[in-house]
C-alpha cells in the first residue's frame, strides 16, 4: 500500500518511468532527521484570501486582489517580467495564502513542466520549484507548510492512458529547489488532507480482496469507479514526514472525509442522524456535542461555532450552533473566513459583511 523512497535522493535524480526509489523503513537519513516543524495548511480557514487573477494590458506577470482574515482588500503586483526561469508561454494557476507568503502555482500548458513560486506579501518573490519535465502539479489541492518545506501532491504523468498518472506526496523546498517524494498512493487514489501538530494527514484508498469487479483504465482514470466504491474503504493516517512512518486514525466509506466528516483542529466533526459528534484525532470514541432537532450536515467548523445546513423542501438552510451556549439559530449567510473568537466575513447574496 505505500511504496518507501530514500529521501535524501531528490526526484530530479530519478527517472520520471519509475516509482519512487524503495528503501528499508528504517532508513532515515541525517538530512531529513528531525527537520520537521510545525504544520499548517495554506489557505486555511483563518486567513484564506479571496482573490481573482487579471490578465490584461498591464505591465507584470499578472496582478491578484485579495482579501484576508481583516476584511481589507489588498491589490497585489507582481513585478514586470516572469519570475526567474519561468516561460512567458504559461499561465498562472492557483494562488494559496498564509500569513507570510503567498504560494503560486504555474501550468506551462503542454510545452513546459509546473512550477511553484513563492512571494511574499508585497510580491517579491522568495523562491521556486521547478518540476521534472513530464511531471504536473495538483495546485488546486491543498497544500501545507512548515518553517521551510511545503507538501503538495504530483508526480509523472502517465504516457498510457491505461495506466494512471503517478500520485506522490511530495516534499519542496523553494529555497533550493528541490523535491522529494515522502509517500504515494495507488490507483485508487488519497489525498493531503490536514495537518496535526508535526505530521501530516493524509487519505488512503484500500480496495476490499472480496470486490468482484476489476478496474477498468481508460483515459488515465480507473472507469468503473462507481462499481468499485461499495468495496473501497477511505482511511486517514497521520505521516510523519521526518520519518516517514504512518499510523493509521479513522477509517470509512470513500468520501468519509471532507464531504463528511470535516477536520478542525484536532478533532474530526461530523453529524450522525441528528447527532453533532467529535472525534478527537488518536481517540477511538466519539463525543456527542449537540442532539439537533433535525437531520444535517456540517459545512464548517470554528473556534466557537459550528455552521451547518440542512434540506428544507427545494432548499439549503444554514444554520449556527454555539458551542459555548448551545444554542442554534438559522442563519442566511455564507461564511467565507473567520475574522477572529465568534467573528465571520459572510457572503450574503452578492456582498460581504462581518457577522459577530
Amino acid at each position: 500500500m505505500r511504496t518507501n523512497v530514500d529521501f535524501s535522493v531528490p526526484d530530479t535524480a530519478q527517472t520520471t518511468e519509475s516509482a519512487a526509489v524503495p528503501t528499508p523503513d528504517s532508513a532515515v537519513t541525517a538530512e531529513t532527521a528531525g527537520i520537521a516543524g510545525t504544520l499548517h495548511m495554506l489557505g486555511d480557514a483563518n486567513t484564506q484570501g479571496l482573490y481573482k487573477i487579471q490578465y490584461g494590458d498591464a505591465p507584470g506577470w499578472y496582478a491578484c486582489e485579495y482579501v484576508f482574515a481583516d476584511a481589507a482588500e489588498k491589490r497585489l503586483e507582481v513585478p514586470a517580467g516572469m519570475p526567474n526561469g519561468i516561460p512567458e508561454s504559461g499561465r498562472p494557476g492557483d494562488l494559496l495564502v498564509d500569513d507570510t507568503q503567498l504560494v503560486w502555482t504555474w501550468s506551462g500548458l503542454l510545452t513546459d513542466t509546473p512550477a511553484l513560486v513563492v512571494t511574499d506579501l508585497d510580491g517579491s518573490q522568495t523562491g521556486t520549484v521547478h518540476f521534472p519535465q513530464g511531471w504536473y502539479l495538483t495546485g488546486w489541492q491543498p497544500i501545507a507548510a512548515d518553517a521551510q518545506y511545503l507538501y503538495a501532491k504530483g508526480g509523472a504523468i502517465s504516457d498510457d492512458p491505461g495506466r494512471p498518472d503517478e500520485r506522490r506526496l511530495l516534499r519542496l523546498d523553494p529555497q533550493n529547489n528541490t523535491i522529494e517524494t515522502l509517500t504515494t498512493w495507488d490507483a485508487y487514489g488519497g489525498q493531503l488532507w490536514g495537518t496535526w501538530g508535526d505530521e501530516l494527514l493524509i487519505t488512503r484508498r484500500v480496495l476490499s480482496p472480496a470486490c468482484p469487479v476489476q478496474p477498468e483504465y481508460a483515459f488515465y482514470r480507473i472507469d468503473n469507479f462507481n462499481d468499485m466504491k461499495p468495496f473501497l474503504t477511505e482511511m486517514l493516517y497521520a505521516l510523519d514526514p521526518a520519518t516517514g512512518r504512518e499510523t493509521l486514525l479513522a477509517e470509512g466509506p470513500v468520501y468519509t472525509f471532507g464531504p463528511r466528516q470535516k477536520l478542525a483542529g484536532d478533532a474530526l466533526w461530523w453529524v450522525d442522524g441528528t447527532q453533532l459528534l467529535r472525534q478527537p484525532l488518536g481517540t477511538d470514541a466519539p463525543q456527542t456535542v449537540a442532539d439537533l432537532p433535525q437531520t444535517m450536515w456540517v459545512e464548517q467548523v470554528f473556534d466557537t461555532d459550528v455552521f451547518l445546513c440542512a434540506q428544507q423542501g427545494d432548499k439549503t438552510v444554514r444554520y449556527v450552533y454555539h458551542l459555548a451556549d448551545g444554542t442554534l439559530e438559522e442563519t442566511p449567510a455564507e461564511v467565507l473566513c473567520q475574522l477572529g473568537v465568534g467573528e465571520y466575513l459572510i457572503k450574503a447574496g452578492d456582498g460581504v459583511a462581518v457577522m459577530g
